[in-house]
């Protein structure tokens, strides 16, 4: 099974009575939840009683490395804690995987790379590296409108978006990323 919400730790009540609903049940099910699980929602004691209920994965959007990002986003991430966080579930036999995401709007070199090696480091199963998009909408937008780093070419793919930061233009993020991606899969398969 897999649980589609964004919410899904919003309420730690809910959780203990859906895994008890299974356990009392006899349920022989395995879940996940697919947007993930911030780690300032979880501990030891609610990851136990998920994994008894069925928890076979979790996904946590730790998001940056960087405390300096982190705290521009307004994540509020301890990196300490999700490593410890991470160790444990990987204790319990969890796969663990997580994004982080590169490329926001006043993010340097330096910030990236210290992202990207505090995945490196953090013993996630698997690292998705992402680059931060400006969505319409979003608090962070209106800093690449105001700064006219985004344009919209609606003549090619009305989806399609192009768009910089202060330090980098999106072909310079892709190639950081994919090099992160690349150099984090070759990690892994040895």
């Amino acid at each position: 099974f897999s649980f589609i919400d964004d919410n899904f730790m919003l309420n730690r009540e809910r959780i203990r009575g859906i895994c008890k609903e299974i356990l009392d049940r006899k349920l022989n099910i395995s879940f996940e939840v697919n947007p993930g699980i911030s780690v300032w929602t979880i501990n030891n004691e609610i990851i136990d009683l998920m994994v008894r209920a069925g928890l076979y994965r979790i996904c946590l959007p730790i998001e940056s490395g960087c405390q300096k990002t982190l705290n521009f986003i307004g994540k509020p991430v301890n990196l300490n804690k999700s490593k410890s966080m991470i160790q444990y579930c990987n204790s319990l036999g969890l796969y663990t995987y997580g994004n982080i995401l590169i490329g926001f709007p006043f993010e340097k070199k330096e910030e990236i790379e210290e992202s990207i090696k505090w995945a490196f480091g953090s013993n996630l199963d698997m690292v998705h590296f992402l680059i931060a998009e400006p969505y319409d909408g979003a608090n962070m937008f209106s800093i690449y409108k105001e700064n006219n780093w985004i344009e919209l070419n609606e003549t090619e793919n009305f989806n399609m978006r192009f768009f910089r930061t202060k330090y980098f233009n999106i072909q310079e993020l892709n190639e950081i990323r994919n090099k992160a991606q690349l150099k984090y899969f070759l990690k892994r398969s040895f």
